[in-house]
């Protein structure tokens, strides 16, 4: 099983500002407000919902790069001022989450740097199970791993900066939470 590489899951996002300043002998235009981005992201595919806190911070990105043939990330939620991000991963069923689980945390283990906390059932959904992890004094993480549509798994893979204050892992925690499974046969 191949593993996304945490360095690309770790990557920095930047945002581009740019400045824009009126002709000086017209009116300004009336102000045009871009639609707001939805606050729950739908996957009709994957058969998941994912929600997001209000406010301009966080956001939904997709990657298609981070896809491989065995893994597909639909969505990322990110908190563009901490770097706090929640990874949304779709991986075949190869195991039952607390065995997916397992093999994950035991993976983690021997890599240089990460110390990996015990598998525990995880009240994110029924059948849940999670763990937590550090990676040196940089990221504290939390995985969970639950089923999702027919065949399919779900890995969710929260990061944050170990030195973020606490409410940063309590956004953190609420994305993760937020997960819902899709009736079978939504939207199809």
């Amino acid at each position: 099983m191949r593993l996304i590489s945490f360095a690309a899951l770790f990557a920095s996002l930047c945002c581009l500002a740019c400045a824009h300043q009126p002709a000086p002998a017209r009116p300004e235009p009336a102000a045009v407000q871009a639609p707001a981005e939805p606050l729950t992201f739908v996957s009709i595919e994957h058969g998941f919902s994912l929600s997001r806190p209000a406010g301009g911070d966080w956001q939904f990105l997709s990657d298609p790069s981070l896809n491989t043939d065995t893994l597909v990330v639909p969505v990322i939620a990110v908190s563009r001022a901490t770097g706090a991000q929640v990874v949304v991963q779709i991986a075949p069923a190869v195991a039952r989450p607390a065995a997916f689980a397992e093999r994950l945390s035991t993976s983690l283990r021997v890599r240089a740097g990460f110390d990996v906390g015990e598998t525990f059932p995880d009240p994110t959904a029924d059948g849940a199970v999670g763990f937590k992890f550090d990676v040196g004094d940089q990221v504290s993480g939390r995985v969970v791993v639950m089923d999702g549509a027919p065949g399919e798994v779900i890995v969710l893979l929260g990061t944050r900066p170990k030195n973020a204050p606490p409410e940063v892992g309590g956004a953190l925690d609420g994305v993760i939470a937020s997960i819902r499974l899709l009736p079978p046969g939504a939207g199809k």
